[in-house]
């Protein structure tokens, strides 16, 4: 209370219980606790400290008075779902299916989209609430807009505002790779190969890749099939420099050239010259098979994963985290311990509570 001495400043039982303090011995000397007293332990020792703040108190009594209301709460939850739970009722099912709304929820009044687009999509549902999910894969040319909208000789092309990109214009919705890698294997990567994406997934590929992949425009010399004879080939009193590009050929490695400018100094030297650089995006969900595939959730991380390498794999994680039950207040809270519990009904009886909330684990850290 206001005006009240502090605890160190009462020096002997005397004047503490005076104050309605708690004297005690705390190594060889006398202390005054004008709060409780709390202990914890370290290292196999318990040590006491006096606390002051009404947060670090023991409120098991408060509990107890609530756990007195805890059956009657229950009762009151399970009367609620019987009251207001679904139920199934007859009705006119005619009536019922003549009302009409859009699958896809990704459409919004205002967007100048139409309900009646017959294009099949892969979806996301939570209910009966569909969006959209994925993309086609695209063949894109990394050129700048007035070059794409003035058109490429034998490739018909499109500016796209919101991605700043110049799109290959194909007949079909999905683009495939090596029609976007018109220099072909020889000299360009595999498409729909991205290696070091999945380094950490101890070499681990997903059924169906997710990423881009650039076949780089410049001069390339198929003729030098290894590293060390392409290498040896630089010649630096002309500056020309040649260098191996290990993901190029098809994933097998093929020499290109640096400092060549144009397709008649590369056909000089024996190389086939890509003018501009092509880049291919493999798209998510593209295929109806994709999509039933569905996606998995995890440490496994961004890629087409199919649903046995998912559920076979131990790298994984939990996609969400539990309630955890520990306390806040120092020292206790350096120290770990606490409890996994849950509100939902089910999960308890599942676990043989009778109670809601119930503890579902006690392990150190949450999941």
């Amino acid at each position: 209370p206001e005006g009240s001495p502090n605890g160190w400043e009462l020096r002997s039982p005397a004047c503490c219980e005076a104050e309605q303090g708690s004297w005690k011995e705390l190594d060889g000397r006398g202390e005054c606790c004008l709060g409780r007293w709390m202990s914890y332990t370290y290292e196999g020792q318990t040590h006491s400290y006096c606390s002051t703040e009404t947060w670090g108190w023991d409120n098991s009594e408060c509990y107890e008075s609530c756990d007195a209301l805890r059956q009657e709460c229950q009762t009151c939850r399970v009367e609620k779902m019987e009251c207001c739970g679904e139920v199934y009722k007859s009705a006119n099912r005619t009536a019922c299916e003549s009302y009409m709304e859009c699958t896809d929820s990704s459409i919004w009044e205002g967007s100048g989209q139409t309900c009646d687009d017959p294009a099949p999509f892969c979806a996301r549902c939570h209910g009966k609430h569909c969006y959209k999910t994925g993309e086609p894969s695209s063949c894109f040319v990394n050129i700048e807009q007035q070059e794409c909208e003035g058109g490429l000789e034998g490739l018909s092309t499109e500016w796209l505002d919101d991605w700043h990109r110049c799109k290959v214009v194909t007949d079909s919705v999905n683009a495939s790779g090596w029609d976007c890698f018109t220099p072909g294997p020889t000299v360009c990567p595999n498409p729909t190969d991205y290696p070091w994406s999945y380094h950490h997934n101890d070499g681990l590929v997903p059924k169906t890749q997710w990423g881009e992949q650039t076949c780089d425009r410049g001069c390339y010399i198929p003729i030098l099939t290894d590293r060390e004879t392409c290498e040896a080939s630089s010649n630096y009193e002309t500056g020309i420099y040649y260098y191996w590009d290990t993901y190029g050929g098809d994933g097998n490695g093929v020499c290109k050239v640096h400092n060549v400018a144009n397709e008649t100094e590369c056909t000089v030297i024996s190389g086939l010259y890509v003018p501009y650089s092509l880049t291919f995006n493999s798209g998510r969900f593209g295929t109806e098979d994709e999509c039933n595939e569905g996606i998995c959730m995890g440490n496994l991380g961004h890629g087409g994963w199919s649903r046995e390498q998912c559920e076979s794999n131990e790298n994984f994680s939990c996609t969400r985290s539990c309630q955890h039950c520990m306390t806040w207040n120092w020292p206790f809270n350096s120290q770990g311990g606490g409890g996994c519990f849950s509100e939902n009904m089910t999960t308890c009886a599942n676990e043989g509570a009778t109670q809601v909330p119930c503890v579902v684990s006690s392990t150190p850290e949450s999941d």
